[in-house]
């Protein structure tokens, strides 16, 4: 194996070891939920804010290190998310106008509007189910805290199955056709989720069934919309990103929340928001294709 190849396979591997830090992150902490409600006493809305506040967080983050990437470069602003290290050498230099100005051209992009609203629909649903997983699997259908990570996984290996299938319809199809019939397949799986709600209400199995279905789904749509997203932004591709993350955790900590609120005696409503986000995505990959994207057009930030 030559040395370039060498260097290629360890830095995929590496970024792939990196983009796990954000998901590890949160499921080592969902497991512990009912039992943080236990110690401290408190309500399940409670302590569904706690991750509900990582998120804003974490969104926010992204776009103060989004535009900072492009500007001082991805490695500089890795090495310091990692190590928290500060190279004063190197201190970025730019005004609070020249970013509003790269994030109003970003979000003003129809490529943007429309990609991005269904990437936002697929992140939001698939993470209204992580976040009350365990609230609706153990509070509502009753089923054994034990048996939890084995429904998480089967739902893992749904994601994993549904990319794979992914890789294939790239191969056959463009990405606005992939992520229409990812929708129609989430709505599929949401209304199976719907009916089993109230003619099963304890059926675990249907329950976690439907939502492979729809994480099958969701990765169809979330990698195409990315990269969809992303074409007309070569020149900005940090902020760009920056924007998607802080959209997309924004919009799944308010879903999240909804989910929770109305998750108190039924889990109704994770099917119903699902339904709605996968209507969105369809929609607005129909509206796309009606006005059209800013073909040529490409992105370019202020120095």
């Amino acid at each position: 194996m030559s040395v370039n190849r060498l260097q290629t396979n360890l830095l995929k591997i590496f970024l792939v070891i990196i983009s796990l830090i954000t998901g590890l992150s949160i499921d080592i902490y969902l497991p512990s939920l009912n039992a943080i409600q236990v110690h401290f006493d408190a309500s399940y809305a409670a302590v569904q804010l706690t991750m509900s506040i990582y998120l804003a967080g974490f969104a926010i983050g992204q776009l103060i290190w989004g535009a900072l990437s492009d500007r001082i470069g991805r490695v500089k602003i890795l090495s310091m998310g990692l190590t928290i290290y500060r190279n004063k050498n190197n201190r970025a230099r730019f005004s609070f106008k020249r970013l509003i100005h790269d994030y109003l051209n970003i979000i003003t992009h129809k490529t943007f509007i429309f990609c991005n609203l269904a990437l936002v629909s697929a992140f939001s649903s698939l993470f209204a189910f992580i976040s009350n997983s365990s609230h609706i699997m153990i509070d509502l259908i009753h089923d054994t805290p034990e048996r939890y990570p084995f429904f998480i996984t089967a739902n893992a290996v749904a994601l994993f199955a549904g990319g794979t299938v992914n890789r294939w319809l790239n191969t056959r199809f463009d990405s606005i056709s992939v992520i229409t019939c990812g929708a129609l397949w989430m709505m599929t799986g949401a209304m199976w989720m719907l009916i089993n709600s109230f003619v099963f209400p304890g059926g675990i199995y249907g329950f976690i069934g439907s939502m492979a279905v729809c994480s099958f789904a969701v990765a169809w749509v979330i990698p195409n919309a990315i990269a969809e997203s992303l074409t007309p932004f070569t020149e900005s591709a940090g902020s760009a990103a920056a924007l998607f993350g802080f959209l997309r955790y924004m919009a799944a900590f308010f879903v999240a929340n909804m989910v929770s609120y109305f998750s108190v005696s039924s889990y109704t409503s994770l099917p119903i928001s699902i339904l709605i986000c996968s209507a969105i995505i369809y929609t607005s990959m129909k509206f796309y294709l009606r006005y059209g994207a800013d073909q040529g057009e490409t992105v370019v930030i202020l120095r």
